[in-house]
């Protein structure tokens, strides 16, 4: 009896060492999965995202929607050019350009709207620039309301600053 009491001591004992081993090994995964946990994180969260062209898309496209309804021209819209942009339902702060032109199919202006700092200059430059806005520029065509139904040409150009917001 006392040489089995005495084997089990020492199993004992060498089973206490075995879970030791393991155990360091699970705390190095622990720390291991951890870090690779906080550098995921943190590689995410430092990320910059310049989302001013998907801005630049919807403000466009609010703009289209508003001159455009059915593919004929609104012209209550167009009635009042000082409340154009309240007529169409938009918000905008001094971050956004907006230049709205209707063309009849003789090209002479009929509409020019334009909202903001001129950012067309910056917008349509090839060369290599730090601070280049958030652009673009669509041309899309609508029918005239009137009997003749004639087509007329809109152009849209939407600009977007946002500097300090998406360049850091």
């Amino acid at each position: 009896m006392n040489k089995s009491t005495n084997n089990f001591k020492r199993n004992k004992k060498s089973q206490l060492g075995s879970e030791l081993i393991l155990w360091i090994f699970r705390f190095i995964f622990l720390i291991m999965v951890s870090m690779g946990i906080v550098m995921i994180v943190g590689a995410l969260y430092t990320q910059s995202l310049d989302i001013r062209k998907i801005e630049a898309l919807a403000l466009e496209r609010k703009l289209a929607d508003c001159i455009s309804t059915n593919g004929f021209l609104n012209q209550a819209v167009l009635n009042d050019k000082d409340k154009f942009l309240e007529n169409c339902n938009i918000v905008l702060n001094d971050e956004f350009y907006a230049n709205v032109t209707v063309y009849d199919s003789s090209n002479k202006v009929i509409f020019n709207f334009k909202y903001g700092e001129n950012l067309e200059p910056l917008c349509k430059t090839t060369s290599k620039i730090k601070y280049k806005p958030g652009c673009l520029e669509t041309s899309l065509s609508v029918a005239n309301n009137s009997i003749n139904r004639e087509q007329l040409t809109t152009n849209i150009l939407v600009g977007i600053k946002k500097f300090d917001k998406n360049l850091k």
